[in-house]
């Protein structure tokens, strides 16, 4: 992904190609359960897609600044406030995101470890093949709720993104600004273009900046970061092969 607004991404994609209905239908070769496991990774890749637009997107219409991504140095402005908030709620929905593609990979084990999909891994590059291992060791970390990795995901994930946990969300509200003393803002008006309540995005923020201080942000981010790129790489390639190698044993 690079940045650029939305729009501009639709002239990138490429024409249109059918495929057979069946290929998602389970057979001899490919159980359902083999077929469903695709199906899945295929919109969690989308929405995976569609996060990552929004946020190149972001980028474009306010630059970036790394000073300004400071909380003690944002200027205290309506702008910076709506533009915070936003990154805040893209940057929790992909860290929630993470976490239900690493359940999905151990709720699927069964699939992952069967020679089937071996035989797919198999027909992509040794990169690939490389990352998609890595990515798997990462799901064994990440849903596990005694490892650093799996608390903040599963933390995230459960309390302030899919849900919305009031006593959760209060104590990074105190951390913010009780502990650290910053001040709470908000804009109000008789709309939603002109009103925004900043105070929660920034509780939302510090309760799960609070939950990787054991992993330490740098290398929590960091992690995020290799994650990301190789789920946009790797889920992307596999679908691809699993579609072709399916397809070919399909009867229309």
């Amino acid at each position: 992904m690079t940045e650029r607004k939305i729009e501009d991404n639709l002239d990138q994609l490429n024409k249109l190609e059918k495929f057979d209905r069946g290929v998602f239908v389970g057979d001899s070769e490919y159980s359902q359960e083999f077929c469903n496991f695709f199906l899945a990774l295929a919109m969690i890749w989308n929405d995976h897609k569609t996060l990552m637009l929004f946020w190149d997107h972001m980028a474009t219409i306010i630059p970036e600044n790394s000073d300004f991504d400071k909380p003690q140095d944002m200027p205290e402005e309506p702008i910076w406030g709506e533009r915070s908030g936003i990154k805040v709620y893209l940057e929790k929905s992909l860290v929630a995101l993470v976490f239900e593609f690493f359940k999905t990979v151990q709720k699927s084990k069964s699939v992952v470890d069967s020679p089937a999909f071996e035989a797919l891994l198999k027909k992509m590059l040794p990169k690939y093949r490389s990352e998609w291992k890595q990515l798997v060791q990462y799901a064994i970390e990440g849903t596990t709720k005694n490892s650093l990795l799996g608390k903040a995901l599963s933390k995230t994930r459960s309390k302030i993104v899919n849900h919305y946990d009031m006593g959760e969300l209060k104590k990074g509200y105190t951390r913010k600004f009780f502990e650290q003393s910053f001040t709470p803002y908000i804009s109000q008006g008789n709309s939603m273009s002109k009103t925004r309540f900043y105070f929660a995005d920034a509780a939302a923020q510090e309760y799960y900046h609070s939950q990787i201080e054991g992993i330490g942000q740098e290398k929590f981010f960091s992690d995020l970061n290799t994650i990301w790129f190789s789920m946009n790489s790797c889920i992307s390639g596999l679908i691809r092969v699993f579609i072709r190698t399916k397809a070919k044993n399909v009867k229309s």
